[in-house]
């Protein structure tokens, strides 16, 4: 989902109590609960649409966010191949990649002690398809102009 970092929480509550702990509905705090087994159940945080859009903009909207992108463009990097070629700290590293992979552009995957991270296409088709989205006309009645409706 998003470079390994999920948003999962599991729990586990006796079954009596689950009907008092989710007495609210479950949709007013943007999760959804799972019944894994008879005890377990597992909450996913769910975005909204505008949180996941201002999270792909927060990842666009920095200039050493952008430059690992244009690293990915060629396939698969090994972070140690972009921390070298970024001239930047690892924990400064760690940080970006956090946001990219929040916001699917970028998945991870780990190798051993590494981590070998790429470009998400379904996270870029997503990416895309929110700027066609926020930036295109819905408008069909293009002859008049608001005021004169």
């Amino acid at each position: 989902m998003n470079g390994g970092r999920g948003k999962y929480l599991s729990v586990t509550i006796p079954v009596k109590n689950i009907l008092e702990i989710f007495a609210e509905p479950i949709d007013k705090h943007l999760c959804v609960v799972y019944n894994i087994d008879g005890c377990r159940w597992e909450v996913k945080s769910l975005q909204t649409e505008e949180k996941r859009t201002a999270g792909i903009f927060k990842a666009l909207s920095d200039e050493n966010r952008i430059r690992i992108l244009k690293l990915l463009q060629n396939g698969e990097k090994c972070a140690c191949v972009l921390l070298d070629d970024l001239k930047i700290t690892q924990p400064t590293m760690s940080h970006h990649m956090k946001i990219l992979c929040d916001s699917d552009l970028v998945v991870g995957r780990k190798e051993g002690k590494w981590i070998y991270y790429s470009i998400s296409s379904d996270g870029a088709s997503a990416a895309i398809k929110c700027l066609q989205e926020l930036t295109g006309t819905n408008n069909t009645d293009t002859d008049k102009s608001c005021c004169e409706k």
